[in-house]
């Protein structure tokens, strides 16, 4: 990995390569006050999306702009949700980094952001869950049980569904059955028929082949 104050740059083919992007982030002074890795892929492969995925759930500070010399690309960088595409070009780079350049100045990172929570009711009071802290929710009748990244467990007492609806803005959080919602940022990795979830304690969800599956597919954007 080579690195130049708060920009990174990740697989990159060649040394050269890496020194023009550089040098044009120079030229057009981008210099973000949090981190930007520039990824390099050369075209839209699972080992590449598997890649993208491990970069993206071990770095979770940093803001990745996809790049490469295959347009097709930006797909990939639409679904992964990532700050943005930079299609590599021998000349003309500079027209690139300067949608992104653009970006950052419309869309500036906010270290600040106030994060999202979710309000549990309970007799006399209620709870505020941070959402990205939730690794899963599993449904049982008209209650519904949800998994921390600290171990503990809430009760909310309303169906899966109900809760689908109230989190259905939060794109990290998938229903992949009649029973489930998994955080798809917090899967460490998936082993047979066993989720493992990162956190301060690593939590497990047993699934069936066919919701492995649908996990699978939305870890890998296909």
């Amino acid at each position: 990995m080579n690195e130049t104050n708060n920009l990174h740059y990740l697989n990159f083919p060649t040394l050269e390569e890496v020194e023009k992007v550089e040098e044009s982030c120079k030229t057009l002074q981008i210099a973000p006050i949090s981190e930007i890795s520039f990824f390099y892929i050369d075209k839209d492969t699972i080992a590449n999306r598997v890649l993208l995925r491990k970069l993206l759930n071990t770095n979770e500070n940093d803001h990745f702009v996809l790049v490469s010399t295959n347009k097709e690309v930006s797909f990939l960088a639409w679904k992964a949700a990532v700050f943005a595409f930079l299609h590599y070009k021998k000349k003309g780079i500079e027209m690139g980094l300067l949608d992104v350049k653009n970006r950052l100045q419309k869309y500036p990172f906010n270290n600040t952001k106030v994060q999202e929570k979710l309000k549990i009711n309970f007799k006399g009071g209620f709870d505020l869950v941070v959402i990205n802290e939730i690794c899963f929710c599993t449904g049982s009748g008209n209650y519904t049980y949800i998994y921390l990244q600290n171990g503990t467990r809430k009760c909310i007492s309303y169906p899966l569904s109900v809760l689908e609806k109230r989190l259905q803005e939060i794109s990290f959080l998938k229903r992949i059955g009649k029973s489930f919602i998994v955080n798809i940022n917090r899967i460490k990795k998936v082993q047979s028929q066993y989720i493992v979830f990162k956190g301060a304690t690593e939590l497990e969800l047993k699934l069936g082949d066919i919701y492995i599956k649908r996990v699978k597919q939305n870890l890998l954007w296909y």
